[in-house]
C-alpha cells in the first residue's frame, strides 16, 4: 500500500526513546509513500495542514510514476543524513529553506512554510529556540524577510546558497 498526497503537507514522524519525536520527511502535493517504510520504523504519518490523500493499493515506485523511485529516495535520505550529521544549526536551516523553497514555490522568492518551527527543530534535530534564533539572525543578516510566521521571503538566494549548500 502507498499514500500519495494530493493536498497539504503531511509529515513522517518516527518516536524515540525518551519521548521526542524525529521528523524524518515532509510530504506535498505529489509526493507519495509506501506505508510498509514508514511502518518498518515504528512511524507515523501526520497531518500538517488540512490534506486530502489518495490511498493506492500499489507499490511506492508507481506513485510517483518512476521505476527509480526507491533510488531518489535512498538519494534524498543520504542527502539529509549528510546535512544533519555535518552542518551547523545556520546550515541546516539555510538548506532547509533552500529545499522548501524549490519544493513549495520553485522559482519564487516568497513561499508559506506549512509547518511550525517545532516542527522545523524536530526535521533538523535542533531545539525550536535554535530555529528561532537563527532565522533571526538571517533576517538581521538581510538574507531573508518573515512578513509573518509562515511566510519567507528569501532576499538574496546565493549567500544563502553558499551558507547551506
Amino acid at each position: 500500500m502507498a499514500l500519495r498526497v494530493a493536498e497539504g503537507c503531511l509529515r513522517v514522524c518516527h518516536p524515540l526513546h525518551d519521548g521526542r519525536r524525529q521528523i524524518t520527511d515532509f510530504l506535498m502535493p505529489g509526493d507519495g509513500i509506501g506505508l510498509n517504510e514508514v511502518r518498518r520504523h515504528n512511524g507515523s504519518i501526520e497531518a500538517v495542514t488540512p490534506a486530502h490523500v489518495a490511498l493506492l493499493a500499489t507499490d511506492a515506485a508507481e506513485v510517483e510514476g518512476e521505476p527509480d523511485l526507491a533510488q531518489a529516495r535512498i538519494g534524498a535520505m543520504q542527502a539529509r543524513l549528510f546535512m544533519l550529521g555535518h552542518k551547523n544549526a545556520r546550515e541546516k536551516l539555510a538548506a532547509f529553506l533552500l529545499e522548501m523553497a524549490d519544493r513549495i514555490a520553485p522559482g519564487e522568492a516568497d513561499f508559506r512554510l506549512p509547518m511550525s518551527r517545532y516542527d522545523i527543530a524536530d526535521y533538523l534535530c535542533l531545539s525550536p529556540e535554535t530555529v528561532c534564533r537563527n532565522f533571526t539572525q538571517m533576517i538581521s543578516d538581510g538574507l531573508i524577510a518573515l512578513p509573518d510566521s509562515q511566510t519567507v521571503q528569501i532576499l538574496h538566494r546565493a549567500p544563502l546558497e553558499f551558507i547551506g549548500r
